[in-house]
């Protein structure tokens, strides 16, 4: 599993939790990766934004975003998820198998992700975030169906 957050001023560290990830070491996930980045730009105007999953809308993790003061973008349950991390993730995917690599190890395969994290670029964490009005109209016009995100 992966764990990987970005704005628009670029990638947050990336993070390898369990596969069976709870809500306090998804907890201990953000105080180690999101944290140092609240508190370095806490003048910037961001809303952070994350799927329903349990462990994203646990007690804890509510509690925990609400002492650190973050903002956390409001989803209803069941719907289509409009994150562009989504197309994010695709987009390292793609980096990390270009050409039909193979890994031999997990070792390895961590490297080529963590490589590949770090390299993705400005202008496509850009067009990303500015996708998100048009990612809403259309979720919007489609009245909660499939959109083209």
């Amino acid at each position: 599993m992966v764990w990987g957050a970005f704005s628009s001023i670029g990638v947050l560290p990336i993070s390898f939790p369990s596969t069976k990830m709870n809500s306090q070491e998804y907890i201990q996930i953000l105080e180690c990766n999101l944290k140092p980045f609240v508190y370095e730009n806490h003048d910037a105007n961001w809303t952070f934004q994350q799927d329903n999953a349990s462990i994203h809308n646990s007690r804890a993790t509510q509690e925990w975003l609400r002492v650190h003061n973050i903002d956390v973008l409001q989803w209803p349950a069941c719907s289509p998820d409009q994150n562009p991390i989504e197309n994010l993730w695709g987009i390292l995917v793609r980096k990390i198998y270009e050409h039909q690599r193979k890994y031999n190890s997990l070792v390895d395969l961590k490297r080529a992700v963590i490589e590949a994290w770090n390299g993705i670029s400005g202008e496509t964490l850009q067009n990303l975030i500015k996708s998100m009005p048009q990612r809403i109209f259309e979720l919007i016009e489609n009245k909660g169906m499939q959109t083209n995100y």
